[in-house]
């Protein structure tokens, strides 16, 4: 057995406040096999494996980084053992020790470090080398305005973006011309159009051209880890369907920073333990079947960032995508509506999980009234400060 170069085998160690204090090369691994006869016991590294069933057998291994050989032995009813030894080579990352600041936000990784601003904003990343940095900058909405990168302390890119509601639409250069707008299934950049395929939860797998060429293609380890595998585009857009911040291998959410390679996020959830005890947990432990589409909380998969429109022109839904997609919408809007009232006192978690309930009220409407093969208003999702206030 021999792992790919690119997987890490981790040891983690946390606190009390659940924030990443250590991390160590190596770990426990599960080792899993089938024999052809039945088996009376089994061994993984000497130690005992359990039988799931008559010829199947598990037992865990800890390895250590770089070239590992691990014995499995099974012996069956006549007491005969036969022992197979498997080579299984990983990538572990160097042992460090992340350190957070008292509002919970991580200040080092052992390798870079993160500036915050009052309001819990990622706002620099600084990197090994000297006056190596990226700076963001955000508007009232809390929203990634504007990314600038610097290396040597000269600035090499500056990167304005355009929104809307929540969702990038345009990225435009120093001078706010434009280099890219994006799309609900592709981008066009520099005068050229890519289009998108993903998976169920909106990652990104391909990218396109339009005379069919596959220009990238890409696979995801279950908590977000891409890699290319085929191609020289690059996507802005990678696991979920959210913003890929290159440079830092970052996936830039609405309201908050993940890191797959820790498979979790940068800071505390902002509706603190409405979500979870575990204010940095990404999706329950559940990335296969959820997405987060702000930062804020798990939602079921599908759709680039969470999906942004793609509906069409008609006032009315008739399928079940389109009552997704205008439900999106809807909880697209509450939260900007509860921003705007967060930021002058006047709401809360509670008030927020009581709109986006009612976004999705109206969504179940929207599929009872489909699947009746009836039209259900689209202006029916205009709900927020009708949800907000109730």
């Amino acid at each position: 057995m021999s792992l790919s170069s690119s997987t890490s085998a981790n040891q983690y160690g946390y606190n009390n406040l659940n924030e990443l204090t250590s991390i160590a090369a190596g770990g426990a691994t599960r080792f899993e096999g089938t024999a052809n006869k039945a088996l009376k016991s089994a061994t993984v590294n000497s130690n005992a494996a359990t039988l799931p069933d008559s010829q199947k057998f598990a037992g865990n291994a800890t390895l250590n980084s770089g070239a590992n050989t691990i014995p499995a032995s099974v012996t069956d009813g006549t007491n005969t053992t036969k022992t197979s030894s498997y080579r299984v080579s990983t990538k572990g990352s160097a042992s460090s020790s992340p350190t957070f600041d008292a509002n919970g936000n991580m200040t080092s990784d052992g390798t870079n470090t993160y500036e915050w601003d009052a309001e819990n904003r990622l706002v620099k990343i600084s990197y090994p080398g000297v006056n190596n940095f990226s700076q963001f900058s955000y508007d009232g909405l809390r929203r990634n305005t504007k990314n600038i990168e610097t290396v040597a302390g000269s600035v090499t890119s500056v990167n304005q973006f355009v929104w809307e509601d929540f969702e990038r639409v345009e990225a435009r250069d120093v001078s706010a011309s434009l280099t890219a707008r994006f799309y609900d299934f592709g981008e066009v950049s520099s005068g050229s159009s890519e289009y998108y395929t993903t998976d169920h939860l909106g990652s990104v797998r391909e990218m396109t051209s339009t005379s069919g060429t596959i220009d990238a293609q890409y696979q995801y380890q279950a908590w977000g880890e891409t890699q290319k595998i085929q191609g020289t585009a690059n996507s802005r857009y990678s696991f979920t369907g959210h913003y890929l911040h290159s440079r830092s291998g970052f996936i830039l959410a609405p309201f908050r920073a993940y890191a797959s390679s820790m498979a979790r996020w940068l800071n505390r959830d902002p509706f603190e333990e409405s979500e979870g005890l575990n204010l940095y947990a990404y999706l329950e432990n559940d990335p296969i079947d959820f997405t987060d589409d702000f930062g804020l909380g798990k939602g079921k998969g599908g759709g680039k960032g969470g999906g942004k429109g793609g509906s069409g022109s008609s006032p009315y839904c008739y399928q079940d995508a389109c009552c997704w997609q205008q439900y999106k919408r809807c909880y697209a809007r509450v939260v900007m509506a509860w921003v705007s009232l967060m930021t002058m006192g006047k709401s809360d978690a509670q008030h927020f999980n009581h709109a986006s309930g009612c976004c999705r009220e109206r969504r179940s409407e929207c599929n009872g009234t489909v699947a009746l093969r009836r039209k259900y208003p689209k202006s029916r999702f205009n709900c927020a400060e009708e949800c907000l206030s109730e």
